[in-house]
This record gives C-alpha cells, sequence and structure tokens, in this order.
C-alpha cells in the first residue's frame, strides 16, 4: 500500500513540477507569498528557483595542480576556518597552528569573533575569522553595497567588520610580527573571509613592509573589479561548486530582467540599483554569532524597504578577492575531488549561474574537498 501511495504522490509531483509548478508566473507567486508568510524559510536556493531558467551555465574554468606542500597549508587554514565556528570547549585546532596568542569573542557584526595564532611550525602569526552570511544578511546588505575607502571601493559592511577587527589587532599583530620577524596570515569562510581579505589589505596599506596574506573560503563579493587584479598578488579564495554567496551582490541582482524575480523582490532591488551616493552607516546591526545563522529571524521586508530608503549607497560591482581555485566533487558513487583554476573573477563572478545551491557553502565541506586532494595528491 505505501509503494502504491508512494507513486501516486510521485506521479502527483511530476504532473505538478511539468504542467503547474514549472510555470514562471506560479513560482513568482511563491516567492512573495513565502517572503511574506515565512520570511525565515526564504533561503538562497528558494530565491534561485524563481529565475533558474534565465541563467547561464557556470564559466569555464583551466586545470591547475597544487603541491602536496601548499594543500597541506590550506588544508590547516580551512580547519581553522571550521574550528573557529566551534564554542571553545569543542575546538580542536590543529598542533600545527600553535599557540593562541590573542582571542575575541564579540558577537557584534562589527566585532567578528576570531583567534589569532604564534605558530612556529608554520613560522607565522595566523588570524582565523569566524563567518556567518544567510540569505536574510544578502537582503540587508542591500542598502550597504559599496563604500570608497582609500581609494578603493569595497563593501561597506565587510569593511565595517574589519576594520573593527584591524583596530582592535592593529598594534599587537604588527608588534609579534615584527618581534618574531614572522608573516601575517587571516583567513575565514564566508563573511569571514570577506573580513580576512578587507584586513589583508588594509595591512597592506598601513604596513606595506610586512608580509601578509589571506585564504579565503566561500568569499563575499566584497571589492572592486579594480582592486581584484591587486589581490591576486597576495590573497587566495576557494570556491566550491556553485555556491551562491561569492555571486551574491546587488550588481548580479541588478542584471536578473524585471520579469525574472518576483514582484515583491524586484521593488527592493530597484530602489536599490537608483542610489548612487556613498555613505557611511554609523551603527552597523548586530548580528548574533551565537545563533544558527538558518535559524534566525530576518528582518520583515517593510523594515528593509524603510533601510534601503534611509541609507544610501553606490551601486558599484563588488567581487570575490584574490587567485581563486573551483572545488567540486565528482562522481556519482564514488566522490573525488577535482581542482581548476577561475581564470577572472569579474567574467566568473559577474553574473549568477546555473545550479546555485546553499548546500554548497558548508564550511566543512570546502575542509573535506581540500583534505581529499591533499591525500590523493
Amino acid at each position: 500500500m505505501s509503494s502504491i501511495f508512494s507513486s501516486i504522490t510521485s506521479a502527483l509531483q511530476y504532473a505538478w513540477d511539468k504542467a503547474i509548478g514549472s510555470h514562471l508566473s506560479i513560482k513568482y507567486t511563491g516567492v512573495a507569498y513565502m517572503a511574506l508568510t515565512n520570511p525565515t524559510g526564504l533561503t538562497f536556493s528558494y530565491f534561485f528557483t524563481a529565475f533558474m531558467e534565465t541563467l547561464k551555465d557556470p564559466a569555464k574554468c583551466s586545470p591547475v595542480k597544487l603541491s602536496k606542500a601548499q594543500l597541506k597549508y590550506f588544508l590547516l587554514l580551512a580547519t581553522l576556518s571550521s574550528q573557529v565556528y566551534q564554542p571553545p570547549e569543542e575546538r580542536k585546532f590543529p598542533e600545527e597552528a600553535g599557540e593562541i596568542i590573542y582571542e575575541d569573542s564579540q558577537s557584534k557584526i562589527d566585532k567578528a569573533p576570531f583567534v589569532v595564532f604564534n605558530s612556529n611550525e608554520l613560522n607565522k602569526i595566523i588570524v582565523a575569522i569566524r563567518g556567518s552570511y544567510t540569505f536574510a544578511d544578502f537582503i540587508t546588505d542591500l542598502k550597504a553595497s559599496a563604500i570608497e575607502v582609500d581609494g578603493i571601493m569595497m563593501h561597506s559592511g565587510v569593511f565595517f567588520a574589519a576594520n573593527a577587527l584591524f583596530v582592535r589587532i592593529e598594534e599587537f599583530i604588527v608588534q609579534k610580527s615584527r618581534e618574531l620577524n614572522r608573516p601575517i596570515v587571516f583567513t575565514g569562510h564566508s563573511l569571514g573571509s570577506g573580513v580576512a581579505a578587507i584586513s589583508a589589505i588594509l595591512m597592506k596599506k598601513h604596513y606595506p613592509e610586512i608580509d601578509v596574506t589571506a585564504a579565503c573560503f566561500a568569499p563575499v563579493a566584497s571589492i572592486s573589479g579594480e582592486e581584484w587584479i591587486d589581490t591576486t598578488r597576495y590573497i587566495t579564495s576557494f570556491c566550491l561548486g556553485v555556491d551562491p554567496v561569492p555571486f551574491l551582490s546587488l550588481h548580479n541582482v541588478a542584471q536578473v530582467s524585471q520579469t525574472g524575480m518576483p514582484e515583491i523582490i524586484n521593488e527592493i532591488i530597484q530602489d536599490a540599483v537608483s542610489r548612487d551616493v556613498t555613505k557611511p552607516i554609523l551603527n552597523p546591526s548586530d548580528l548574533n554569532f551565537e545563533e544558527n545563522p538558518f535559524e534566525s529571524q530576518p528582518p520583515t521586508l517593510d523594515q528593509i524597504k524603510a533601510d534601503i530608503k534611509i541609507v544610501t549607497r553606490r551601486t558599484t560591482a563588488l567581487y570575490p578577492p584574490g587567485t581563486t581555485y573551483h572545488l567540486s566533487m565528482e562522481g556519482k558513487t564514488f566522490k573525488k575531488a577535482k581542482l581548476e583554476l577561475i581564470n577572472n573573477n569579474i567574467e566568473y563572478f559577474g553574473s549568477f549561474r546555473k545550479g546555485m545551491d546553499e548546500k554548497h557553502h558548508s564550511m566543512d565541506l570546502y575542509h573535506d574537498c581540500i583534505e581529499e586532494l591533499y591525500n590523493n595528491s
């Protein structure tokens, strides 16, 4: 009986998908309805489903191979970027990372939690930054797209978080770097990767004599195209599958046809696109890093639209930083990790792509993929 019921259910689902559910107007209505009645359920995947038919396939990448030593190094940083999410009593940091010499557990968006390591084995000062990024964060960030700092256009929200971190540890890590003659490395995942990248940029600007690098996993679109070229010298980024976060920018949303999104979402976007004035946010909203970001309650659409109208921003195209590698797991039964080089971040991340899936955003998946590459190298 259960088998018959399952078959009937599958048949009805197939009929819905083919005859009714696939109709764009139904999809748009569904997204708008969910945005109003259950905003917590409005995820990246649900949002992209509304206009997936209009998207292009991901751009082609080039074959590339990193040495075993390079993969070991990035695996260590991936482990730190993963473990920094855990409560202090549950963290398992690798011995190679060295002793913790500074830790800040503040949980505001302008005070992102981070841990500083002094690694004798690597001869480096490592700053691992915790991240958090959800669909609600993305929609809210439409009101804070870009800001100019020292002639560089960057994501204003990420800049505020990076600047707060930079101000707190600048003197400490610079002193340690000079005292021990050690380079400084910033690393993080998602929003933490954006903070890591901007922190490295700020450090380069203020202390050009210090060797500074960054490793970013699932990097946020946080810098202009002009600055991206320069960051390829000292920032390395990784994007897994078609992780939507590196593609999330006001510039990309603005490219989607007005007929390609629900009216309720399009209204927010068109309002944001019409702005062209840069103005700092003096008091950014708090982000509770202790909560599960995929279960936290996002702001209402009325609140978002009200904020957008109050705070004006320049709508500059932003991209993920650094030399960027594409990670993937291929094979149906036995998965095999694959590594490719993304030739041009501006081209690759310059528009939304088919197949975007928020499940690709997990830091654990990034870690496991790099670990697989290392074990098979």
